[in-house]
């Protein structure tokens, strides 16, 4: 049975796929760019690491207030990194809750999330293919 790879941001990545991370990192930027936006309030998830974490430092050190979501907590001068399951409806609830403590308005959401699952499909629970 051939095995069925879904994307991590962990795992080996194939050239095709970088190119295709790659384009869409640029053209977030040029949409985002595009806009102008300036002092805009930006909710990234993922932002412990890869992209999703170049994408909050490149727009905190361009004056905006970054909101990092992820499991991990980051140490950063650019943006507040908020510690959350996005798999987990409470947890999400809670950090948009904390931001809007301080913020009046939430302008951009960049979903930047991965997770990923190897192995059969026919190995896989109904739990496993709902939470990915």
């Amino acid at each position: 049975m051939k095995d069925i790879f879904i994307y991590s941001r962990f795992n080996y990545l194939s050239e095709r796929c970088i190119a295709n991370i790659l384009s869409q990192f640029v053209a977030c930027l040029f949409f985002l760019s595009f806009l102008k936006i300036l002092s805009k309030t930006i909710i990234i998830t993922g932002a412990s690491a890869g992209i999703g974490l170049a994408l909050a430092e490149y727009f905190g050190k361009k004056g905006n207030k970054v909101y990092g979501l992820s499991r991990k907590v980051v140490n950063s001068d650019y943006f507040v990194s908020i510690p959350t399951d996005i798999t987990e409806k409470d947890q999400i609830d809670n950090a948009i809750s904390e931001i809007l403590k301080t913020e009046t308005r939430i302008d951009v959401l960049i979903n930047n999330a991965g997770m990923g699952m190897v192995g059969a499909v026919e190995d896989s629970t109904k739990e496993d293919i709902t939470k990915l």
